[in-house]
């Protein structure tokens, strides 16, 4: 994803980055998004679409009724049917430079009506491939976990108290626990960061026992952050 691309071309920009629960997309985009700020002063949208939700992914023409009354469309001004949403929509950001974030999306289907118009960036999140937003003009981006290396290397910039330097091997068996995946390494590392007396050996132990490992790596009220890792460690599996 390239700043000046975003920044010079004339017509929407949309990236759409997909990868397991925990592998970062969010950051990524959230990271992207901020570097263009500056160079799109006609504010920001969000929306989570929703598909992990229990209650299933959101309604497209719910998320565009939430966006026009965003952009100053009061709410009885706000069309009912979903074409004239999208029609409003669309007018309403071609004279704009907006920055869009369309995090957890279902299907491309679902994110087609969100879409902007004129000199907009989006960036849609998702944890399945979507291909077909290359027919929008979409630059479509798979993230893998990270390598061990990369993996171990995060534990230890999370951890900075060189207990990964004295025990490397224990590092890298944790790290290879964790998937590769940049959520769990964080908070494998921010547990062990709060004892720090304690060895990785420990964290390695409790981690170890597929049935304990979710817990293990939760951290309270944070019920999103096992169900991510859940789905993920599905995913991995053969």
């Amino acid at each position: 994803m390239h700043r000046n691309r975003a920044t010079e071309e004339g017509h929407p920009t949309l990236a759409a980055v997909s990868g397991l629960g925990g592998v970062g997309k969010t950051a990524v985009a959230l990271a992207w998004l901020h570097t263009l700020r500056p160079d799109f002063p006609g504010g920001q949208l969000y929306a989570d679409l929703g598909a992990q939700a229990p209650e299933g992914p959101a309604d497209p023409g719910e998320v565009v009724a939430r966006f026009l009354r965003a952009l100053g469309v009061p709410a009885g001004q706000v069309p009912s049917a979903l074409g004239e949403r999208v029609a409003l929509y669309r007018s309403l950001t071609a004279e704009r430079r907006l920055v869009v974030l369309l995090d957890d999306a279902a299907t491309a289907a679902q994110v087609r009506p969100l879409l902007p118009a004129g000199r907009c960036v989006t960036a849609v999140t998702s944890r399945r491939r979507m291909p077909g937003l290359s027919l929008d003009g979409g630059h479509v981006i798979h993230l893998d976990p990270l390598s061990t290396d990369a993996a171990v290397e995060l534990l230890d910039a999370t951890l900075a108290d060189g207990r990964v330097a004295a025990q490397p091997e224990e590092a890298r068996a944790l790290v290879l626990l964790c998937a590769g995946l940049p959520l769990a390494v964080r908070i494998a590392g921010a547990r062990l960061a709060a004892r720090p007396r304690q060895g990785i050996t420990s964290m390695v132990r409790a981690l170890s026992e597929e049935r304990e490992r979710l817990e293990a790596l939760a951290i309270e009220g944070e019920h999103d952050v096992r169900a991510a890792l859940d789905l993920s460690y599905r995913g991995l599996q053969p």
